[in-house]
């Protein structure tokens, strides 16, 4: 970040807030978290100066885009070029260069997640459901913020909400506050008014302090998948409050999380009435390329080498939301 700005200093101002909220004694996700960051959270590099200020930090569980080796760099791109090439998704190629440019001012690399993340703005950008340009958004564990960046370069007038585990936040705030630091970064529950701007971060713990107003686009990826169910529940109930035009979400049809829970896309509480837009396998999130133990590509009865299948199907939605449910009990502490 460049020293001086008045915005620059709002975003430190984020960070420093983060860590003494939740790093000054160790990072804890909390009890409300599911076991799945209750183990991953263990794994979190933080690094802070004498004065509390942050130095470094190194996520964990939320993606590859802050791997910088050799392999990492050749496996990102030969993913990206061949997800490309078979996708055969028209314009999807056009931005990629002012997505990979935003993704290096974060301070990150364009692995094959944030070509994934590439592939969801482009997906909302051009759906007819969001002809009209979203002004409130809403994205609920986003990891290292990307998505909020790439949502934020397409739609500049919208105010993005992002919610994490208060941990986890201080990653979103780091990397955009470095991508972004002309504009205004607020951190909910710290007393800094909301209005004018940019990038509104809560923790999860502190959802009562989102600002007012109704959601124009909410979107999940790949974390609803890693929640209690009870979160899960919580969450919904907070998009039909909010009045949420639209969602988009993005998980596993099902997956086994370390302590047993077991979490569907498909058993999440939708209800009869909610219009899906989009309703299919995601075609960007079936196969990644590397090493791993996750099961080979098969082509002609011949495993693909370097070429895996995720652990379980992912499924993605976009979603007209129903009326607000009669009743509303937000769930705190929700990631």
């Amino acid at each position: 970040m460049v020293e001086g700005s008045t915005a620059v200093t709002a975003a430190q101002g984020v960070l420093r807030d983060l860590v003494a909220r939740y790093y000054a004694d160790g990072a804890a996700c909390g009890v409300n978290a599911s076991s799945h960051w209750q183990e991953f959270s263990k794994h979190f590099q933080v690094r802070l100066r004498t004065d509390g200020s942050l130095e470094s930090l190194k996520g964990y569980g939320f993606g590859t885009s802050s791997h910088t080796g050799l392999l990492a760099r050749t496996f990102a791109m030969l993913g990206n070029a061949a997800h490309l090439r078979l996708l055969d998704a028209p314009g999807l190629g056009a931005g990629l260069d002012a997505s990979r440019e935003l993704v290096q001012r974060m301070g990150l690399r364009f692995s094959q997640d944030a070509f994934r993340q590439h592939c969801t703005a482009w997906l909302l950008e051009r759906h007819p459901a969001l002809a009209r340009p979203p002004r409130t958004i809403l994205v609920i564990g986003d990891g290292h913020g990307i998505l909020a960046g790439l949502l934020y370069q397409r739609y500049p007038q919208a105010q993005i909400w992002l919610v994490d585990l208060g941990p986890t936040l201080l990653f979103q705030a780091a990397h955009l506050g470095r991508a972004y630091p002309a504009e205004a970064h607020v951190l909910a529950g710290s007393g800094a008014g909301s209005r004018g701007a940019a990038f509104v971060y809560c923790a999860a713990d502190q959802l009562g302090s989102l600002p007012e107003g109704d959601v124009d686009l909410a979107i999940n990826v790949a974390s609803m998948q890693e929640m209690t169910v009870a979160a899960i529940a919580g969450y919904f109930d907070l998009l039909r409050q909010r009045h949420t035009a639209l969602f988009y979400c993005c998980n596993r049809l099902e997956k086994r999380l370390p302590g047993g829970e077991v979490l569907r896309i498909l058993e999440y509480p939708w209800r009869t009435d909610d219009v899906h837009l989009v309703d299919e396998l995601c075609p960007w999130s079936q196969w990644f390329v590397g090493i791993g133990r996750a099961k080979n590509v098969r082509w002609a009865g011949l495993p693909l080498p370097l070429v895996h299948r995720y652990d379980g199907r992912i499924w993605h939605r976009l979603t007209r939301m129903a009326s607000p449910a009669e009743s509303f009990a937000p769930c705190v502490g929700a990631l």
